[in-house]
């Protein structure tokens, strides 16, 4: 089937193998001949880039590393806290065994194209790409509040997969550690909950100050998605309410929050 080329399209290409990058970016200009395709060689050079314009689709070799500079994920975190604009990511890598990157891919979710296969693949994955994103920009469902514990442990859960799901419905995604206000704290977040049309609360690790923002939105009358890591995390008064459980799996909770938030938006 032939794709018509999506007009106006931009995209950035990230892979520390100058060869491959070239040959790469030559097949992406046959396949998109009015699209604007810029290369980086590391991630210093991406940032510098994503700072000069916005790009439509990131293509980021998910294996990227280097001495002391961000990896590949990395930068996509970056690009998701921060908010700017809505783009795409497609992560690749020259690993051909699914076992040799599950340490990093599997945790964050991440569908991942070999680099050896056909390049018909990558091609097709940036339309599909692009189709989603037309999507993301047509469709404003309102906004989503996530509370949940504040630590590193978390910023994959949140960024990969609950602001992920969020914003591929159209909802903008916003957690208090994103907002610049001069309230304090508790006042803050009782605000976001009363202004927020759907709240998400992750209950791992029996965090307290969750629990008193699920209680103070459940008073509000708000629609309060439940998540929970393990099951033995929840309290005993919440265990007979819905709670998606996602056993440490970003993936699960990024699918299973996602058909949650569709059912709660017809």
């Amino acid at each position: 089937m032939v794709r018509e080329e999506p007009p106006q399209l931009s995209i950035l290409l990230v892979d520390d193998d100058a060869e491959l990058g070239e040959k790469l970016i030559r097949r992406l200009r046959s396949a998109f001949p009015t699209a604007v395709l810029q290369f980086a060689q590391n991630s210093i050079e991406a940032f510098q880039k994503l700072q000069e314009q916005p790009f439509d689709v990131l293509v980021i070799d998910i294996m990227l590393e280097g001495d002391k500079v961000p990896s590949g994920l990395d930068i996509i975190r970056h690009l998701k806290r921060q908010d700017l604009y809505l783009f795409r990511s497609i992560a690749y890598t020259g690993y051909s065994q699914e076992s040799d990157i599950g340490f990093r891919v599997g945790k964050v979710g991440f569908d991942v194209i070999i680099k050896k296969d056909k390049m018909e693949d990558l091609v097709d994955a940036i339309y599909d790409q692009v189709e989603l994103l037309e999507k993301q920009r047509a469709t404003s469902i309102g906004s989503l509040f996530c509370m949940m514990p504040f630590h590193a442990d978390f910023d994959d859960v949140y960024i990969f997969g609950i602001k992920n799901a969020a914003q591929e419905l159209g909802f903008k995604c916003e957690r208090n550690d994103e907002k610049v206000f001069t309230n304090d704290v508790l006042t803050e977040i009782q605000k976001n909950i009363m202004e927020a049309d759907l709240i998400v609360a992750d209950l791992s690790n029996g965090n307290a100050n969750v629990y008193y923002e699920v209680g103070y939105a459940h008073a509000l009358g708000k629609d309060v998605v439940l998540l929970v890591q393990f099951e033995e995390d929840l309290k005993f008064d919440l265990r007979s309410m819905r709670c998606i459980v996602y056993n440490g799996s970003i993936r699960t909770l990024y699918e299973e929050l996602k058909k949650t938030l569709i059912e709660l938006s017809k």
